[in-house]
């Protein structure tokens, strides 16, 4: 399958060797999406869920289209919070792409390494109700061909860290050779893996956190990627004995509106998360979090000042429509 790249965008010249050498603090691999925003206030609910019937139409009082992905997200969020920052994801040449690239360009990332297939189709339907929970209903084309670009790109770029986002089409032996590669050149590895990737036997995860510096996810994913049940984990106890690939590590649990937990060696770390005014949207509010984190964690090496930062970074977040 062949790919169409974005233009490029911006550049640093290198006139030792007569060649355009392209500089950043972080690019984040991952997805990227249109997300499609529905008031879901006029919608039947039973409890806890919507209620449609066959055949319905429905009137949303508002809608709005952004931008979503853990490879937008992550990207857009470390750039406003201080990173020269690129993305490195699969853009569908469908009705959305001018949107979609308009939006990561405003916010200054670059998109030179953006792919486009005239087959992908990323897009997020949202359903908001008014207390800020979503209903999500997402469909994502397969991002196995993304680390064939990054691989070329790793040898052009010169980055601090790369972002490895939620990618469990990915195999693990593509994923694992490019981390290879980027700490050869000593780049920083920060990645989050999903509920797929969590269930997947112990050995497939040590082979894929093995060149990590910090892993984040959630206490869920945790959960699932130490076969445990949640009520049995003390995560204000040290944890990374459950994970030994980890041990030497940065280890990032987020837990919702009980905060986040930070484990480094023996250090144990509790950051309570910032309230917001008022909770509009909490799309991408993870992504913000890792977003704000990796800027702080780039600049000091202090795992609980970037804890704080990401949560400072997220609770902005959810006053507003939108994940970046």
């Amino acid at each position: 399958m062949q790919y169409k790249k974005a233009q490029f965008q911006y550049s640093i010249p290198n006139t030792q060797y007569g060649i355009l050498i392209m500089m950043f603090d972080l690019i984040a691999i991952g997805n990227i999406s249109a997300d499609l925003y529905f008031s879901a206030d006029e919608l039947t609910k039973k409890g806890d869920r919507l209620s449609l019937a066959i055949g319905g139409k429905y009137r949303a009082e508002e809608f709005r289209m952004s931008v979503g992905g853990g490879g937008a997200n992550v990207s857009i969020g470390g750039r406003k919070n201080g990173l020269r920052t690129a993305v490195v994801g699969m853009v569908g040449n469908n009705v959305f792409r001018k949107g979609i690239m308009h939006r990561l360009q405003t916010a200054k990332v670059n998109t030179s390494h953006v792919m486009f297939s005239q087959g992908a189709a990323n897009v997020s339907v949202l359903l908001l109700q008014n207390s800020g929970e979503r209903t999500v209903i997402a469909h994502q084309s397969s991002h196995q061909h993304i680390l064939e670009e990054a691989h070329v790109f790793s040898r052009k770029f010169k980055t601090r860290a790369v972002y490895f986002g939620n990618l469990p089409h990915v195999s693990v032996k593509e994923r694992r050779s490019l981390m290879k590669a980027l700490k050869a050149k000593d780049i920083d590895i920060f990645v989050n893996i999903g509920p797929l990737d969590c269930c997947k036997p112990k050995t497939y995860i040590n082979e894929l956190l093995e060149n990590v510096d910090v892993l984040i996810l959630n206490t869920h994913e945790f959960g699932d990627l130490v076969k445990k049940d949640l009520p049995k984990i003390n995560f204000r106890t040290s944890v990374l004995e459950m994970l030994p690939v980890m041990k030497d590590k940065v280890l990032i649990i987020t837990d919702g509106k009980n905060g986040s937990y930070g484990y480094e060696a023996k250090k144990v770390f509790h950051c309570p998360i910032v309230k917001g005014k008022t909770i509009v949207d909490t799309t991408g509010v993870g992504d913000g979090y890792t977003a704000g984190f990796i800027a702080s964690y780039l600049q000091y090496s202090d795992v609980l000042r970037a804890m704080k930062v990401g949560s400072r970074y997220a609770s902005k977040l959810i006053s507003r429509i939108g994940a970046n």
